[in-house]
């Protein structure tokens, strides 16, 4: 029940609890603006804080219910809003991305 969020502005807080609450809200505002009402079990960010604003850090969203992850997945409005540069994929296992890199290589090769 887990998504991917890339692309949302970095927080520039120095506290750790600053930044989590900065991610919070920001993922809260893009299920608003997605329409879908979520509870949050958990936020974790990819890598080291970044110095400089220019990269932003994916973000791991963890939610209770399958349903809705599907929901954000397959939802297509960010791109008209102030969340145009947002994405969201499905956390995928090991296994899962492999398989991926696999199926891209070999329609690559077509």
């Amino acid at each position: 029940m887990n998504v991917i969020v890339f692309g949302l502005e970095e927080s520039t807080s120095l506290t750790p609890d600053q930044r989590i609450e900065h991610d919070r809200s920001a993922i809260s505002n893009v299920m608003k603006e997605l329409k879908l009402e979520a509870k949050i079990n958990k936020i974790v960010c990819f890598g080291p804080p970044v110095e400089k604003a220019t990269n932003t850090r994916p973000l791991k969203v963890i939610f209770d219910d399958e349903q809705l992850k599907k929901q954000i997945v397959e939802s297509k409005r960010l791109r008209s809003t102030q969340f145009s540069k947002v994405y969201i994929v499905k956390d995928l296992t090991l296994k899962e991305r492999e398989q991926n890199k696999l199926l891209i290589m070999e329609t690559e090769t077509w």
